[in-house]
């Protein structure tokens, strides 16, 4: 008799314990479906993140364009105002500009040369946007400033944050960029701030020059800033290249110009230090490097002020004036 129990007992047992494997095999098909809709379903949510970053990035671009729009208009409103002249004889330009009512504010008058150059290829000076590196402060000293008060616009960038709310005061229709420009985007780096802030660099080697041959000047203080390309800020803030660039970063000057993809953005007018920190008149000591490096990229050398040399897109001249 309790043979037969146990027997019976075990055929029961072994039933349950088959079904329950069916269950288990079961729930394991399930967990496979659910897995295999969960793949699907993260597949699908990396494609719409792709498709929702070109959307955003399609949409930067043209919210670019408008910004420009709406910096055309600025500009008319601001040439208006600092003119009193309203609408002039062309079409609705404003009136042309008396090239010898100007006041310079470029540390030796390259705003006065460049104002010069794209009044003989007639271009409006409200039209001379601008890539300002190391922009330092708003009106003393810069190249762009002239243009600015002419109702032109751009991107100042400054790597002293001493010295971003002064710009962003008097040059509040810019673009004001605290990063200090270099060959790769997003590092950080220390930033040395002189008690000459014009001559605050991140290149340690030309502070220790500086400082030994001028005692004077000393280090003020050191920050982290970060780095951003010329190609990054012409690419993200730019339609196309700015008529004119200005680049005055202590010590970095040649390798940031190195760094240029002249094949995709080429500004008609370059400004650039061309001469090491002295207490003396540079003569006969200009940088042969950058010249070479400008010459080999179809820039012509139009002038030399004994700090800075302007250079000008020789392709421009030929293909867009004849010359």
């Amino acid at each position: 008799m309790m043979s037969v129990m146990l027997k019976n007992l075990k055929s029961v047992l072994s039933e349950e314990y088959n079904g329950e494997k069916i269950k288990i095999m079961q729930n394991q098909k399930r967990l496979d479906s659910i897995e295999h809709l969960i793949a699907d379903d993260y597949a699908g949510e990396k494609i719409k993140i792709k498709q929702n970053q070109e959307r955003l990035d399609k949409i930067e671009k043209l919210l670019a364009s408008y910004r420009e729009r709406f910096n055309g208009m600025e500009r008319l409103l601001v040439q208006i105002s600092q003119e009193g002249s309203g609408l002039g004889e062309e079409g609705g330009r404003l009136k042309k500009f008396n090239f010898l009512d100007k006041k310079t504010n470029s540390q030796s008058g390259e705003d006065a040369i460049l104002a010069y150059i794209v009044s003989k290829l007639q271009i409006p000076l409200e039209d001379c946007d601008y890539l300002d590196l190391g922009a330092n402060r708003p009106i003393e000293g810069s190249n762009t400033n002239f243009f600015y008060t002419r109702g032109a616009r751009g991107v100042l960038v400054e790597a002293n944050p001493e010295l971003i709310p002064d710009l962003k005061k008097y040059r509040s229709g810019d673009i004001i960029l605290n990063n200090c420009v270099d060959t790769e985007d997003g590092k950080q780096v220390e930033f040395v701030i002189m008690t000459d802030d014009g001559l605050s660099t991140p290149d340690m080697d030309a502070v220790a020059e500086i400082q030994k041959i001028n005692p004077d000047i000393q280090v003020k203080s050191k920050v982290c800033v970060q780095t951003i390309t010329i190609n990054t800020i012409m690419e993200k803030y730019f339609s196309k290249a700015p008529v004119i660039c200005s680049v005055d970063i202590e010590g970095k000057d040649f390798e940031i110009l190195s760094s240029l993809d002249f094949s995709k953005y080429r500004p008609l007018l370059i400004v650039v230090e061309m001469i090491e920190y002295s207490n003396q008149i540079a003569l006969h000591d200009k940088r042969r490097d950058v010249l070479e490096l400008m010459l080999s990229s179809g820039y012509e050398e139009y002038a030399f002020t004994g700090i800075n040399s302007i250079f000008i897109d020789r392709k421009a001249l030929e293909e867009r004036w004849g010359y």
